[in-house]
């Protein structure tokens, strides 16, 4: 069908109907088409940035997914120089690796970012949720999405009172009661680190939105966060190792930090496994 034709026999339908129409088109568009078609038209940018259009087309592309081969997204780490302090290489490049029956498939190169030199030294494992992707570093916390090439550096905090060159623990996830993705950071409230007092809190960045800066939750975490590490995100919940040499009594188990109502507890893990 035609272009023109498509048009007026888009017109043949009443209002809600069409946008029924275009919203079932365009969830089954690439997030790379989405982008562009933001543009179109006030109508088409307003249904795109819809939190619910968000998490179906979201849904819709993991079952395309679930068909293809399963792929990882790798990224290399340069050790400029071993320190101390250690210097990391800044240019930054994902690369998707598809895992295919024969084995012989090669990593694509789907982004790349070259920061200045000295923007940040050491920086803690990437996290990946969504498409989105997490850099912590010892000077920001960075978030890609390599598929629009969209990127932004999170705003600088001045919570964390201890000078301390290795990046904070940080974790990335996705919060289901507002349909939004959360950054979580712990810090540290003392300017010493001292077995016998680590008072440690959290602070919390929501992408996209409309605070714009780093929010400090109303509870703080029960135990010590293990330091330079990057949270693991599973149905809301960051999950973080604890520090179990600046606690007498440390619990065996993960700590645990909702996204939701930003809350922590304890995940019980059984003895042989516990680190």
């Amino acid at each position: 069908m035609s272009l023109i034709p498509f048009c007026i026999y888009m017109k043949t339908f009443p209002d809600f109907i069409k946008g029924e129409i275009v919203w079932e088109i365009l969830i089954r568009l690439p997030v790379a088409s989405l982008a562009k078609f933001k543009s179109v038209s006030k109508a088409w940018h307003a249904i795109i940035s819809d939190p619910i259009f968000v998490r179906e087309h979201l849904q819709c592309s993991k079952q395309k997914q679930d068909r293809k081969a399963p792929s990882f997204i790798i990224s290399p780490l340069v050790l400029l120089d071993p320190g101390p302090p250690m210097r990391f290489a800044t240019n930054v490049r994902l690369y998707q690796w598809r895992l295919e029956e024969d084995m012989k498939s090669e990593a694509e190169l789907i982004y790349g970012r070259h920061f200045r030199p000295g923007e940040f030294g050491p920086v803690c494992s990437m996290a990946h949720c969504d498409g989105l992707v997490l850099l912590p570093t010892n000077t920001k916390a960075y978030v890609f999405n390599p598929i629009t090439k969209d990127a932004i550096a999170l705003p600088a905090s001045k919570r964390n009172k201890m000078q301390y060159h290795r990046p904070l623990p940080t974790g990335l996830g996705f919060d289901a009661s507002t349909g939004k993705y959360k950054v979580a950071r712990s810090f540290y409230r003392s300017r010493h680190y001292t077995a016998e007092v680590v008072k440690m809190g959290m602070e919390v960045f929501t992408i996209n939105g409309e605070e714009g800066k780093w929010r400090e939750t109303v509870v703080d975490p029960p135990f010590p966060i293990l330091n330079s590490q990057t949270g693991t995100h599973v149905n809301g919940c960051l999950f973080f190792f604890i520090d179990k040499n600046n606690h007498q009594r440390p619990p065996q188990g993960l700590l645990r930090f909702s996204l939701k109502d930003e809350t922590f507890g304890v995940t019980p893990l059984l003895p042989n496994i516990y680190p």
